[in-house]
């Protein structure tokens, strides 16, 4: 009974961050649902804990867990105090809930005692997560100032050159346990899975009351190779969560032409930069893309000044470690160059083969092809409005990522798809899977993807 409850408390303060931030930048009622609202305060709240950590760990030179604790009550007291002066905070108003959303808490229920069965097969995660996130966590809790040797060039094999967001929330949990519990990256994993698929429900769900809008949830808990990806305390499901939230929070605000929902979808942006390298190329196609099309709609340079602001204010530790403490990608030949390890027309056609025999491989039961199927049915309004950043940006994610696959040729293509693959794909379904069944619903309903006086006022 302790253990969980120390494992709780540090959620619970990390939560009331975000609850508080998000008070602060828009009332209940704008955001949506209980759901919605949970989810994003858990978003930016891992985020403010992970960035108070990076700050403490980097100006400290050691981790020191009773600095970070209080330096988050100090700032959740400041929050709480700003609000209390303004009048009452506003908590989402609990009321009986829909069939749909009970079907949807049931199968929430089924996922935590899945993942739990599956997460217990992989106590020490996969072999990604104990050789690099991990090892990054029981280095900056057990090692004190000698934390940075996990970033010297002789453990290039643990990726030094990745940021340090899932490593610090796991040492964050791992104070209050006070040892390197190895339940707790399992549990942080699957608080992620939870988020997704409460996120990918309750966005469709705002958008309508069909029972429609089960399907997407239920596909990706169809999948047995997801969810065990999801909870093999990989990064690839926290970088796959802050593109869901970024994406749905930048394309809200065009909907609704909301402020509040645009700086949200900047900050969160600003997290994914600091999950993953891959999750920093995202962060800044998004928001380029984004950026791009808020140009050539209005031409409101003073909106783009304010949210690249934004961006970076939230990117300010992914700054800060790539310029001191990154050693660089240790693992990158430049094919393009490299007169020993050149490019080849082979080479692309790899790339190619496994892109195609992943996307209909047995192990994903069809997934990928329904999702095919159901994106053509729906691809002119999908394509559509503020909906097309989804799969302008998926899309073209993809394609950098899988070019860096094919211009680094420091490994063998077929070994970087085999053990890969499946990873890079995973982290962009729950996005598609949002744009997919968003599109459908509002074709059917005949909504339009713009703005209108309904959407402006909930």
């Amino acid at each position: 009974m302790i253990k969980p409850l120390f494992t709780a408390i540090p959620l619970l303060i990390t939560f009331l961050l975000g609850a508080a931030f998000l008070d602060i930048l828009f009332s209940k009622k704008k955001i949506g649902s209980t759901a919605l609202w949970i989810v994003f305060a858990f978003a930016v709240g891992l985020g403010i804990t992970a960035s108070i950590s990076f700050f403490v760990l980097a100006v400290n030179g050691s981790y020191q867990w009773v600095l970070i604790l209080v330096a988050q009550l100090l700032l959740l007291a400041g929050l709480l105090f700003r609000q209390l002066k303004k009048g009452p905070i506003a908590l989402p108003t609990l009321c009986r809930p829909p069939l749909q959303d009970l079907v949807m808490v049931g199968l929430l229920i089924v996922l935590l005692f899945i993942s739990w069965q599956i997460a217990t097969q992989y106590p020490s995660g996969g072999w990604d997560a104990w050789s690099i996130w991990n090892l990054k966590s029981k280095f900056i809790f057990l090692a004190g100032q000698r934390w940075v040797d996990l970033l010297s060039v002789e453990m290039w094999r643990s990726s030094p050159h990745y940021p340090l967001f899932l490593p610090l929330i796991n040492v964050w949990i791992w104070g209050f346990l006070n040892k390197p519990a190895e339940v707790t990256p399992a549990v942080v994993s699957m608080l992620f899975y939870l988020l997704i698929v409460l996120l990918l429900y309750a966005s469709l769900r705002r958008e309508s009351s069909s029972w429609m809008v089960l399907l997407a949830p239920l596909l990706l808990l169809s999948s047995e190779l997801y969810s065990t990806l999801a909870v093999s305390q990989y990064c690839d499901i926290v970088v796959g969560f802050y593109v869901l939230a970024s994406l749905t929070s930048l394309w809200r605000a065009e909907q609704e032409q909301s402020q509040s929902w645009l700086i949200l979808g900047c900050i969160l942006l600003g997290i994914l930069s600091f999950t993953k390298s891959e999750g920093t190329v995202a962060a800044l196609l998004i928001f380029l893309l984004m950026a791009l099309r808020k140009f050539l709609r209005k031409r409101s340079f003073p909106e783009l000044i304010f949210s690249a602001a934004v961006l970076f204010l939230a990117a300010v530790p992914t700054v800060i470690f790539n310029l001191f403490f990154s050693p660089g990608n240790q693992t990158f030949t430049n094919g393009l160059q490299s007169l020993e390890h050149p490019i080849t027309l082979d080479r692309f056609k790899l790339c190619l083969a496994f892109l195609l025999s992943e996307v209909i491989s047995a192990k994903w039961f069809g997934l990928w092809i329904t999702v095919i199927v159901i994106s053509l049915l729906s691809l002119k309004r999908g394509w559509q409005g503020a909906l097309k950043i989804f799969p302008l940006s998926l899309s073209l994610y993809l394609g950098i990522v899988l070019a860096y696959y094919f211009v680094n040729t420091q490994f063998e293509i077929g070994w970087m798809m085999q053990v890969s693959l499946d990873r890079i794909l995973s982290s962009i379904l729950p996005s598609l899977l949002f744009w997919v069944f968003a599109a459908c619903l509002t074709g059917m309903e005949g909504k339009d993807s713009k703005p209108d006086a309904q959407s402006l006022k909930s």
